[in-house]
Parts: structure tokens; sequence; C-alpha cells
């Protein structure tokens, strides 16, 4: 593991009766970088929005057997889905020939699959699409093994054309661009001599480079305090996307400039009434978040504000 720590967080807890959510602004992080602006330039005069949607999505194939039994839906018209490819690394438009597929879906079934490449101004265009109320589209473009996306949008009502864009990027395996905008931890006092630590970072990358992993080094890496155990996660992909290491774990994937990446982790700690939290942190952290039940201990650490009491939606 070759990454060098940026920051240092200490918090430290004394049992006692309180509750509280503290809210911490951390000092300017060492690590600065800036999001490079691309400059559109395709033959029409448009916007290139920013992706909204992640590789994570669970789509399924329609089958045979739902295609005899779904109802027919209502068709309105014909409609058309144009847009462009642009780098947002270098601010220019692809070359013609890349391939680009337009996925229709309707709930959670995928109902238009087509495929397109763009011209020599980086453009497409697909056409006799089938307005169908409730059916959104979205544009896909896998560039050098990642995944990039348009936004998510309906051909509804009198509208008959819609623009969607997509923004690809170079890739690097430099993690100086990620940034952590919030980290939440969760202490939980359930079980007699353990603490149950939840923690939840808010990443986001803030380049102009899709930061991935090489193949023979990982770069994107959480490192968990000592003595911690029962290491768990809150997703499915278990298996292909985390491996373990005698300090934590490495996260497996791409991070690219347009997404807003949760990642989600659980662990349990030694208690005897006090404990004091020690963590190291990878990249720089913009506010951390600490939530303690209401009855729970103490919370001291330099910068900590007492934000009260946090009254839960039912």
């Amino acid at each position: 593991m070759n990454r060098k720590p940026v920051m240092v967080a200490v918090i430290v807890l004394i049992l006692a009766s309180c509750a509280l959510a503290g809210y911490v602004s951390l000092p300017t992080p060492m690590v600065t970088a800036q999001t490079a602006q691309p400059t559109v330039a395709p033959t029409k005069q448009l916007t290139s929005p920013t992706p909204s949607v992640t590789t994570d999505t669970n789509i399924n194939e329609i089958g045979e057997d739902e295609e005899a039994t779904r109802e027919p839906r209502e068709i309105i018209s014909l409609g058309a889905v144009h847009g462009y490819v642009i780098s947002g690394t270098t601010g220019e438009t692809v070359p013609a020939g890349m391939e680009v597929k337009l996925v229709g879906v309707d709930g959670q079934s995928i109902m238009v699959s087509e495929t397109s490449t763009t011209d020599e101004f980086g453009e497409f265009v697909f056409e006799g699409l089938e307005i169908v109320p409730g059916r959104i589209f979205i544009v896909v473009v896998n560039y050098k093994d990642v995944d990039y996306f348009s936004e998510t949008t309906p051909l509804a009502g009198d509208e008959t054309f819609i623009e969607l864009p997509v923004t690809i990027f170079e890739k690097t395996s430099e993690a100086s661009q990620v940034r952590v905008d919030q980290m939440h931890l969760l202490f939980e006092f359930t079980t007699e001599g353990m603490v149950e630590v939840t923690e939840l970072w808010l990443m986001i990358n803030v380049g102009d480079h899709t930061v991935i992993s090489s193949e023979d080094q990982e770069v994107l890496w959480v490192l968990l305090p000592e003595n911690y155990s029962n290491l768990r996660f809150n997703d499915m992909f278990v298996e292909n996307r985390y491996r373990m290491s005698d300090y934590g774990f490495a996260v497996h994937g791409a991070l690219r400039p347009t997404d807003n990446t949760d990642w989600v982790f659980s662990y349990s700690l030694p208690y005897d009434g006090q404990i004091n939290f020690s963590q190291l942190l990878t990249y720089p952290v913009d506010a951390v978040v600490i939530l303690i039940p209401e009855g729970g201990p103490n919370v001291a650490g330099d910068g900590l504000e007492d934000q009260g009491i946090l009254k839960q939606m039912v």
C-alpha cells in the first residue's frame, strides 16, 4: 500500500449521560485538485449535463414469459434521442466511430436497447423511438473499460426530441483528486464490552480523470482503527469490490469525476466505558458527523460542535 495519509482524525469517547450529534469542519486539506471545465464544441449549441447514474443500477432484461403477460402500454407517437460524446479531460469531442448504446427502461425492465456510433463531430442520434408514459432513456458509452452515462430523461407529452450528451474521461491511478465530502460515524453500544461502529463516506472526485486501480496497485484505500473486528459491508458486491489487508481494505473499481459514491461499512471495537478512537484518513475530509445514541457517552475532541438531538422521521 503506497498511499500516503494526509491527516488524522482523533475522537475521544468518555462514558457519561448525554446525547450528541457532532459536526466537525476539519482544517484545509493538504491536497488540492481543481476540476477542469471542458469546452463543448459540437456542431450544435448544446449543454453537457452532469451524469447522475452509477453502474450499480439493477435492471432486469425482460423475458419471453413476462413479455407475453405484460399489459400493453399506450404508444402516443415516435421520438428521437440526440447527443454527443465529449472528453471531460481534454474538452474535445470524440472522433467518429465510438460505440454508443441507448437504453429505454420501464420500471426495472429494459424495453429498448439500441446501438449506434458517433459521427465525425462526435454526435449520435436514435430515431423512431416509441414514446411510452413512464419510460426513461439513458445513453451509455464504454470508454477504456469504464462505463459513462448520460442523464436519465423521459420522452413525455408533446416532447418528441431530447438531448442526452455523455462526458467521458481519461484514466489515472493517482488518487490526489479524491476527497471525502462527508464522513459519518455512528457509534452503537448494544453489546456488552463492545462498540459497533458504522462509517459512511461520501466520496467525490474533483479532478478531470477517472481514478481506477491499475493491474498491480490498488489506489482507493480505507484504513481502520487498531483492534477492529467483524468487518462487514452494506452492499452485495463484497467479493468483487473489496480487497482486505491487515490495516483495512481497498475499494476496487472506478471513481469518475461525475460520481457521488457512498462507501458504507461497519466493524466492532473493544469498549470498557471509555475508548480513544483514532483513525488514519487517506484522503482530505471536508466534514465529519458523529452520531451517538441519546443517553449514550460524552464525546470530546478538537473542533467538535454539538448539534443537539437528531429527531428521527417516522
